[in-house]
């Protein structure tokens, strides 16, 4: 279970560091139109993270 929640909290951190990174290499896409910017953002983590919601839901049942 330890690792599989440092697997989790890695792949956030690469997430949000590659989100930082997009941010900061593109600050005329964020301000000119930042909803599709946080949407990609956002939809980046949800689709990182539903998997282990998944996974987590069934080691809790089953753990």
């Amino acid at each position: 279970m330890k690792g599989f929640l440092f697997l989790w909290f890695v792949l956030n951190l690469i997430a949000l560091f590659g989100s930082w990174m997009s941010i900061q290499y593109s600050p005329d896409t964020l301000w000119q139109s930042p909803y599709f910017h946080l949407l990609g953002i956002i939809s980046l983590f949800f689709i990182l993270n539903l998997p282990f919601y998944m996974a987590f839901e069934r080691l809790r049942e089953y753990g």
